[in-house]
């Protein structure tokens, strides 16, 4: 028996070892019948019945010892069949460990460049971070100078809601994509809507002369 061209090796030694195991069953069988066939011709010859008592022992001897060599032959075959089939089970097995290996590093080093890619995108928030608060302190400076509500400390970032979006961002949990639209309801207010913001429109609006603002 050869393998096929899609046949794992391992699957045709199992095969090889199975037909072995019938044939040395066959044999064994096969050698039982001829000690049991030596035994009666053997007694046969004892009591002298027929001429040919002792070529007919003679027959069955000579079968018996084919027989016995046969099946040594066959158990010497099974015995190296089964050594290589281990050694092919080891083989298949160390096979797929490499690829399980393999799997393993690829998983891992594509988390290692998506966290460097996340790691790059929020060092990229730092000038933005900067801005914003920038602006924040120079609008809250203003607004007070305008007579607006102090908001020294209250714009700018807004650390908060970049926390949950990053929550959102990160954790896989139910219920990130309403993080999400929490951080983002929050990060992206417009401030024309708050109370300082309807102030100063109303107020550029009085200065400008502009009779159409609320």
């Amino acid at each position: 028996m050869t393998p096929t061209a899609t046949e794992p090796e391992v699957v045709t030694l199992a095969k090889m070892s199975d037909h072995l195991a019938a044939r040395m069953a066959e044999a064994e069988r096969a050698l039982t019948q001829a000690d049991a066939e030596i035994a009666r011709t053997a007694l046969e010859a004892e009591r002298g019945v027929g001429d040919d008592a002792l070529r007919k022992l003679a027959r069955a001897e000579k079968r018996r010892d084919t027989l016995a060599v046969e099946l040594e032959r066959l158990r010497m075959a099974g015995q190296e069949l089964e050594r290589q089939l281990a050694d092919e089970r080891d083989a298949a097995e160390a096979r797929e460990r490499l690829t399980l290996v393999a799997e393993y590093i690829a998983h891992r080093d594509a988390v290692d460049r998506a966290n460097a890619a996340m790691m790059a995108a929020i060092e990229g928030l730092v000038p933005l971070a900067a801005e914003a608060n920038e602006h924040g302190q120079a609008a809250g400076q203003i607004g007070l100078r305008l007579g607006f509500h102090d908001e020294r400390g209250r714009i700018g970032v807004k650390p908060g809601y970049v926390k949950l979006a990053m929550r959102g961002v990160t954790e896989n949990v139910h219920g990130s994509e309403r993080l999400l639209n929490e951080a983002r309801g929050g990060l992206l207010r417009d401030w024309r809507t708050t109370a300082n913001g309807k102030r100063a429109m109303e107020l550029q609006a009085a200065l400008s002369g502009d009779d159409k603002a609320e």
